[in-house]
């Protein structure tokens, strides 16, 4: 990808950070209600938007082959940290059940890491 491509993308995503913020923000509430509304406890919640120079670096990474800021899948972020290991699945239940997951850009932390 051309070094102007991705400031043009970088460009393009800094408008929009106060559109992503209100997006994640929302959607943590969202989570937040239905673990909630399904009694169950957490940790915390927490959601961020990818920062600037993350964006930039993905961007430029080799094989990087985005062709628009709509491609990049990761902008937006929740995190659920729990209690207990169990709950990893009751609320991914919650989450597989309100919403579209798109299985082909994610990755099952839990296969990844060992719960501690």
């Amino acid at each position: 990808m051309s070094t102007d491509a991705v400031r043009a993308m970088v460009e393009d995503f800094e408008t929009k950070v106060p559109l992503f913020q209100d997006y994640v923000d929302k959607v943590g509430d969202l989570v937040a209600e239905l673990l909630d509304e399904n009694d169950i406890k957490v940790h915390s919640i927490e959601s961020r938007v990818k920062d600037k120079q993350s964006l930039e670096s993905k961007l430029l990474r080799p094989g990087s082959n985005y062709s628009a800021l709509d491609h990049v899948t990761d902008l937006c972020g929740v995190r659920i940290i729990t209690h207990f290991a169990d709950d990893v699945y009751e609320i991914a239940q919650v989450i597989e059940s309100e919403f579209s997951i798109d299985e082909s850009n994610s990755v099952d932390k839990n296969v990844q890491l060992d719960p501690d």
